[in-house]
């Protein structure tokens, strides 16, 4: 999930692993659109990074960041850099990419994308 000024992420599998950090430098003033995917790409380094291959199942509250993975394609330049990006680590690390939309309220990222710290989070700045 994210919001205009942070990211989070909520691994279901292990609820207590929470990754989380903010949007700096010019991805402050980014949309919400590429905010929102950028938490997609950061969960699918942070997980390939950790050794695991699965099928990855993102629950989305931005239809529009859903329809754009579902397709990967956006009408939007650096959001189909991201959407490289992400498609480069799935391939890289035997990843399958499963996205789905959620409303904002069953959304469990929410929370620590709008300042509540989780006390274990792994956290991060987004900056590229």
């Amino acid at each position: 999930d994210a919001s205009s000024t942070a990211w989070a992420v909520v691994f279901e599998d292990q609820p207590e692993v929470v990754a989380q950090g903010t949007f700096e430098g010019e991805w402050a003033e980014r949309h919400i659109f590429l905010k929102e995917l950028a938490a997609v790409v950061e969960a699918a380094e942070r997980f390939a990074l950790a050794g695991r291959s699965a099928v990855l199942s993102f629950r989305v509250d931005n239809l529009a960041v859903v329809k754009a993975v579902q397709r990967m394609h956006s009408s939007n330049f650096l959001g189909n850099q991201l959407l490289a990006r992400l498609y480069d680590t799935a391939s890289a690390h035997s990843l399958h990419i499963d996205v789905s939309w959620v409303p904002t309220n069953l959304q469990r990222a929410d929370p620590y994308s709008r300042g509540t710290i989780h006390p274990h989070a792994l956290r991060g700045v987004f900056l590229a």
